[in-house]
């Protein structure tokens, strides 16, 4: 710890740094909901091509579990996404006072990019 007081462009720093994560929340959150979703069609239409394959009826439910899923999906990711912004906020607010915020926030922002990468490559697969 260095023992002096952040200044202004320090705090003004961390303000931008945790904006930035905010956002990237929010946009991981919209990708991980659609990853959900796009996951879960590519199941459905698997488990509708065996059941055709045994020359059985497909009974059509989809629609129903699939509001369902994606509305309890988006409220874990947005309780999880909270609690990240909160927890990269106190996470800032320790680094800016031992001199570590952009380190620290490149490691935060860069597993955040990463996050959103991976769930775009796998809606990119299925």
């Amino acid at each position: 710890m260095t023992g002096k007081a952040p200044g202004w462009r320090d705090s003004l720093l961390r303000f931008g740094a945790w904006l930035l994560s905010l956002l990237l929340v929010i946009a991981d959150i919209f990708v991980a909901v659609r990853t959900v979703l796009v996951v879960m069609i590519w199941l459905g239409a698997q488990r509708e091509a065996a059941i055709r394959a045994r020359g059985e009826i497909v009974y059509d439910i989809f629609g129903f579990t699939a509001e369902a899923v994606t509305l309890g999906a988006i409220l874990v990711f947005a309780c999880v996404g909270l609690a990240l912004v909160v927890a990269f906020e106190y996470y800032y607010r320790r680094a800016e006072s031992t001199g570590e915020l952009l380190r620290r926030a490149a490691r935060v922002l860069g597993a955040l990019v990463a996050f959103g990468v991976l769930g775009l490559a796998v809606q990119g697969v299925l």
